[in-house]
């Protein structure tokens, strides 16, 4: 199959994707309230399906370059329906923690999988294409687009006819998604396939750099702490944002309305800003972060209101587009290993997520949600300012 029709395939995967993860994403939190879990048990099963994707996240990515995309996309598909199931009919505590096994799983085996697919691809086919930052952020506007209309209606309307809907509906998508998987994917070539990689060889060895890499640990900060710092500061604010908006016993479909026109805009407005101030972005990204962290512990102390959480929106949202560009381009140099490596990523990212995750429930319970965000917005504030210092300092030794 060509460049072109590959990449119709990656945006209609990535949009079903999307309006199968969005159409109960805005009811996620609040759904599991109503059924009387606790925020320390919401926080634990939040932070069991990052874990879960933390030790999995490796293996599903040497799964990816031993096997290809149809074999992962499946098994994920199919692991992600069982987690939806889950939830669609709470068994307790135990049968949440099951269902974010499922899912979690599901997570890893396929982070990464489609972009690593069409860029792969298009390099190995010397197709004259854009910049792998317009690749993105034309997936991203569209993704956007979708996830605007599908957590508008889970939220809005299904979630208020039957409270299961959304999920039930999710379950459909990711149904679709599997047979269209195994009919567009049995035909074609897969470029993500190394038949020469053996797999317990492969995992040995990517643990391996795994390890340099963690020694190596003070040779490239930078996308360590910006990762780290990201997450701290919004892993409350990303799962708790229902809770923060809600009024008269529902969560306001329209705030996801600006939230995704403000993901529409950030997208539009990265590909269309010339290289000059691309560049701008990416020298002052740790300022960026700052100024992300300083609104969220305003608004966590009741200094701003809370329509400031939108700017937050935006500006987190320039700040991880500018991490995956950088990752692409400049981190990763072979085309066989970029699903690997970026698994190596996102398993850090899946790591530091499962951690504070469990934090913050537990400390949402005891001193309420708006404290611990004001709590880790301070630690990251504080990580940052350490680290910058240390480099100024470097620098100037230098």
């Amino acid at each position: 199959m060509s460049y072109k029709p590959s990449l119709i395939i990656y945006y209609l995967f990535s949009a079903l994707d999307t309006i199968g993860i969005q159409i109960f994403s805005g009811i996620l939190y609040v759904y599991l309230l109503h059924y009387h879990f606790s925020m320390m048990q919401i926080g634990t099963y939040m932070s069991m399906f990052w874990l879960i994707s933390t030790f999995t996240e490796i293996s599903g990515g040497i799964f990816v370059d031993k096997y290809g995309a149809m074999t992962s996309l499946v098994l994920s598909y199919c692991l992600r329906i069982l987690g939806l199931l889950s939830l669609l009919f709470p068994l307790g505590f135990y049968g949440l923690i099951l269902g974010s096994l499922f899912s979690g799983t599901a997570e890893s085996f396929s982070s990464g999988t489609l972009s690593s697919w069409i860029i792969t691809k298009a390099k190995t086919q010397n197709t004259l294409i854009a910049s792998t930052q317009k690749i993105i952020s034309k997936n991203a506007i569209i993704s956007t687009l979708f996830s605007l209309i599908a957590t508008f209606i889970g939220t809005e309307i299904l979630y208020n006819i039957d409270k299961k809907l959304p999920l039930f509906i999710a379950v459909v998508v990711y149904s679709i998604l599997l047979l269209l998987t195994i009919a567009i994917f049995t035909k074609e070539k897969n470029y993500l396939v190394n038949d020469n990689i053996n797999t317990y060889k492969g995992f040995f060895d990517t643990l391996k750099e795994l390890k340099i890499m963690i020694k190596n640990f003070i040779n490239y900060p930078f996308i360590w702490i910006l990762l780290l710092a990201s997450v701290i500061v919004d892993v409350g604010p990303s799962n708790q944002w229902q809770v923060f908006f809600y009024q008269n016993n529902r969560v306001q479909g329209y705030t996801i309305v600006f939230f995704n026109l403000i993901g529409i805009f950030t997208n539009i407005l990265l590909l269309k800003l010339s290289k000059k101030y691309q560049l701008f972005l990416e020298n002052y990204i740790y300022q960026l972060l700052i100024l992300d962290i300083i609104i969220i512990l305003l608004i966590s102390n009741q200094i701003l209101n809370k329509d400031f959480f939108y700017l937050h929106v935006f500006v987190y949202g320039i700040i991880m587009s500018k991490i995956f560009v950088y990752l692409n381009d400049e981190f990763i140099n072979e085309s066989k290993k970029r699903t690997t490596i970026l698994s190596i990523f996102y398993m850090a990212q899946s790591m530091f997520t499962s951690i504070f995750l469990l934090i913050n429930g537990y400390l949402s319970e005891k001193i309420g949600f708006l404290n611990t965000w004001s709590i880790f917005s301070f630690c990251a504030l504080i990580l940052l300012f350490i680290y910058m210092l240390n480099r100024n300092k470097n620098i100037k030794r230098s």
